[in-house]
């Protein structure tokens, strides 16, 4: 309905006749990313896989674009007005995520796949984690369910960074997050993405003072596909669970003389459903 709406307009503005202007709408699909690579790759599976039948795929667009775009939940809602289909949406990129986890060969993972899991990862942790507690139940079986007799004992807290790629991509993702909400000069969001502490309160007021600097010399921020790469993240361990993080800030001219500089301080237990960053200061 949106791109139809913006055809409709285009073809007003350029004077197309109404009758050309209706066969136009009528090729208007909703977009398929690489749907002739999607296509022949599905018939060529099911040539020799029979059990396939009669169904066939159905190439969407919706976790790309969330994902090109570093859009938030609300951010997708309002773009394409789906306040009645929140649910529905959050489902869909609920399942993308968990199918991509299930179906993809750990093998085959690289940066780029695992910053595009950390990111679908937050974005549904961050709307409704209970979603993702519900899936990692029905994958763990029938005997992680909880059960009368084991209220007494002790929960055993899972160490965030004992998977070194899986911690890297999250705070990747975090920071990346943080980067596109400073980019939109989205101040208010940009609280909700760090965590406080009693070292620094981080409020609008404060970011938009830390961004005022960076704002007189550069025009954006960039974040391209250039700027999220994931050597442009720097992370390392300063002392036993005591993380050090930065993230390089692209300028459109492609300079990087500014960073954000974050803290992980994984020393006591964190609410993993929150963020992981403690932001220390945004500068050269």
């Amino acid at each position: 309905n949106k791109l139809k709406g913006e055809l409709v307009a285009r073809l007003k503005a350029e004077g197309v006749e109404y009758q050309d202007r209706m066969a136009r709408l009528e090729q208007v699909t909703h977009p398929k990313p690489n749907e002739e690579f999607i296509y022949e790759s599905f018939n060529a599976f099911a040539q020799v896989h029979p059990w396939v039948g009669d169904e066939n795929i159905r190439p969407k667009s919706i976790a790309r674009e969330m994902v090109e775009g570093l859009m938030s939940f609300n951010d997708y809602i309002r773009q394409y007005g789906l306040a009645r289909s929140e649910g529905l949406l959050l489902r869909h990129i609920s399942q993308v995520y968990k199918t991509s986890v299930q179906n993809v060969p750990e093998s085959r993972w690289t940066e780029d796949f695992e910053d595009i899991l950390a990111y679908l990862h937050g974005l549904v942790l961050r709307t409704d984690s209970s979603l993702l507690d519900e899936w990692q139940l029905l994958v763990a079986g029938p005997e992680a369910a909880p059960k009368a007799d084991r209220r007494e004992t002790p929960e055993v807290k899972r160490d965030i960074s004992s998977n070194p790629r899986a911690f890297r991509a999250r705070v990747r993702n975090e920071l990346q997050i943080l980067l596109k909400a400073l980019a939109d000069r989205d101040y208010q969001r940009a609280c909700t993405l760090v965590r406080q502490t009693d070292h620094i309160e981080w409020t609008p007021k404060l970011f938009e003072q830390q961004l005022t600097p960076y704002f007189e010399e550069h025009t954006a921020i960039d974040i391209t596909p250039r700027a999220r790469q994931a050597n442009n993240t720097i992370l390392f361990e300063d002392k036993p669970r005591l993380w050090n993080a930065r993230q390089r800030i692209f300028d459109p001219e492609g300079d990087t003389d500014w960073s954000i500089y974050a803290i992980l301080d994984l020393r006591e237990a964190i609410d993993e459903s929150g963020p992981l960053i403690e932001l220390d200061r945004i500068g050269t």
